[in-house]
């Protein structure tokens, strides 16, 4: 299973039900990049972290940063622990097999994907809310400007 086909299911999933706006390796202005940023009908903000094996997954709990405002150094997964992080509700998605290898903290959901020649997505745990804030209308027209400029860029490049 390849990032690029757990993206394809991502988006077969949610391109037209409750999604304001979908996006891969988007970063929100004060968090990290996701893998695929969501925001629903509501306006709240989903980030799905794709993993490909067990070693990828580990690594994304030593993700850190300076802050800006405080000068210390934050982890993601304090933030997100602690729901003060950016997305309302934060999932992994990663292949069936491996799924059933990791252990899952409790401010994460979990969807499997599975699959050979057409990719379907289960959710093993909902992600639970972090907070109640909405993403904001500047989030939505940033996704929005960046995926416009993608689709440019990739006319541009094919020659049309």
């Amino acid at each position: 299973m390849t990032e690029a086909q757990m993206l394809a299911a991502l988006y077969s999933k949610f391109a037209y039900s409750g999604t304001l706006a979908l996006l891969s390796h988007f970063t929100p202005k004060t968090w990290w990049e996701c893998d695929a940023l969501r925001i629903t009908s509501a306006g709240y903000a989903i980030e799905y972290e794709l993993k490909i094996s067990r070693k990828d997954y580990l690594a994304d709990f030593r993700k850190c940063r300076r802050a800006w405002s405080t000068r210390t150094m934050e982890q993601k997964h304090t933030l997100l622990a602690l729901r003060t992080g950016w997305p309302s509700r934060f999932y992994f998605v990663m292949p069936a097999g491996l799924a059933d290898q990791v252990q899952i903290p409790e401010h994460a959901g979990l969807i499997a994907v599975g699959g050979a020649d057409v990719p379907y997505l289960r959710t093993v745990r909902p992600a639970p809310q972090l907070h109640d804030r909405p993403a904001g209308p500047q989030v939505i027209q940033t996704m929005g400007r960046n995926g416009l400029y993608r689709l440019a860029n990739q006319v541009i490049e094919s020659g049309m």
